[in-house]
């Protein structure tokens, strides 16, 4: 929720929407494994740019993300 002249190449700032998961498995009372998932999707934006040697252009900015893990736990 950034104004336009914020915005960058370099630098912006995009609404976003994240959903994750994960699970445990205990191997025995001492020892689990952990894994764990999260995909993150950005919102698109746009920006009006004006050039006195190329006009006018607009830049679109976009990526995602998306996070894996996995752990072991152990108790001693």
């Amino acid at each position: 929720g950034v104004k336009d002249i914020y915005q960058s190449d370099l630098s912006h700032s995009l609404s976003t929407n994240s959903l994750g998961g994960g699970f445990r498995f205990n191997f025995n009372e001492n020892i689990g494994l952990n894994l764990g998932v999260m995909n993150t999707w950005y919102l698109e934006a746009e920006r009006e740019f004006v050039s006195p040697v190329v006009g006018k252009y607009t830049e679109t900015y976009n990526r995602k993300a998306f996070v894996a893990a996995i752990g072991i736990d152990v108790s001693l």
